[in-house]
């Protein structure tokens, strides 16, 4: 049996896969830009890493378990902390760039979201 998904995880793994369509989203404009090589190569890591990992975890947030909600933490502080970096050199972008992780790790961080993602399902 499964248990139903707190309203704050429901909204993040809503807004995991926003990210991760915007992500592959991103990547085809590259593509279709007509972008030089080593842009697409870093486009690719940068782009699609990001969006096969929000992908990732957005399908397994229902399933719960540490680490899952590790995964998530981990996930999100990396692409704060690259947003942080962003800000750092003066592109204001990286504002942007932290809004929806930021929401993500904030509700991941409600306490009925770690209740549910700390117990894992069968």
């Amino acid at each position: 049996m499964s248990r139903a998904l707190p309203t704050e995880l429901k909204a993040a793994r809503v807004l995991l896969f926003l990210t991760s369509a915007l992500a592959f989203f991103l990547f085809y404009v590259l593509i279709v830009a007509d972008a030089d090589q080593p842009t697409l190569y870093l486009g690719f890591f940068a782009y699609i890493g990001q969006g096969t990992a929000a992908l990732a975890l957005g399908l397994l947030l229902p399933h719960g378990g540490s680490r899952v909600l590790y995964a998530l933490w981990a996930y999100t502080a990396v692409i704060l902390a690259w947003s942080l970096l962003t800000l750092i050199r003066g592109d204001l972008n990286g504002l942007t760039q932290a809004l929806l992780p930021g929401i993500v790790l904030a509700l991941s961080l409600r306490p009925a979201a770690r209740t549910h993602l700390r117990t894992p399902t069968t």
